[in-house]
């Protein structure tokens, strides 16, 4: 993300689009909730990208904790 111009995030947010953001955790790029694998030549296309889970994400179980308990 920090790697996006701040001339090309003003568009993104006048617009009301989300850009695709790389993902280091998972090796990937995650965009609209889906997730699609990155190779040394960049995003892979050809495999079908898989749709993210939220309470599989990392530190997920810590933020509810936090929400739920304060702590």
């Amino acid at each position: 993300m920090e790697n996006i111009p701040t001339w090309m995030w003003d568009i993104f947010r006048a617009e009301g689009v989300t850009p695709p953001v790389y993902n280091p955790a998972f090796d990937s790029v995650d965009w609209k909730n889906r997730r699609r694998p990155v190779t040394e030549r960049g995003t892979d296309l050809s495999v079908e990208p898989t749709i993210i889970d939220p309470s599989k994400e990392p530190g997920f179980w810590t933020n509810l904790s936090k929400k739920l308990f304060g702590s």
